[in-house]
């Protein structure tokens, strides 16, 4: 488990906008887990100013911030990640400050990209628990697919990228 500390360290550059809180894997599996959060404090009026959703365009950014971070943190890239989304969908609306879970599967993983496709869920009645059959409470939010593209940084003549 990446812990929020790892996921940081993982993520400098999204400080202010991460939203990765843990990051679930077995080393060697090509799918994980994790939890995220979008603190109330990020989210604008927007559509619905009497009742703050998260803009779906988010839901894209906390798969693409977990894809990240597992190909960084499980793969060892050092290289710059960059993210491309494409075929996302929301689904149901997500509330401010409430535990969301996100499924990724990593279907291509190469030395130099990896494709991985997300779903979030977000928990019925404020919290993410598990029934007496083992299986969760929760209702599905959004899903997107990820490029990852793994850029070899090269050093210029006075020493920056």
């Amino acid at each position: 488990m990446v812990g929020p500390e790892g996921v940081e360290h993982c993520l400098p550059h999204r400080r202010n906008w991460l939203f990765i809180q843990f990051l679930n894997y077995i080393p060697g599996a090509m799918d994980f887990t994790a939890m995220a959060r979008v603190p109330r404090a990020l989210i604008a009026g927007g559509h619905f100013p009497q009742f703050a959703i998260t803009p779906g365009v988010l839901i894209a950014e906390m798969i693409a911030q977990a894809t990240a971070c597992w190909a960084i943190h499980s793969r060892g890239i050092r290289q710059e990640v960059r993210l491309l989304m494409y075929e996302g969908k929301c689904r149901a609306p997500i509330l401010p400050d409430l535990p969301l879970l996100l499924e990724v599967a990593v279907e291509k993983a190469a030395t130099s990209r990896c494709v991985a496709f997300g779903k979030l869920f977000t928990p019925d009645h404020g919290i993410l628990c598990c029934s007496n059959n083992g299986t969760t409470s929760r209702t599905f939010a959004g899903e997107a697919k990820i490029t990852g593209l793994f850029v070899q940084q090269t050093l210029r003549g006075n020493g920056r990228v």
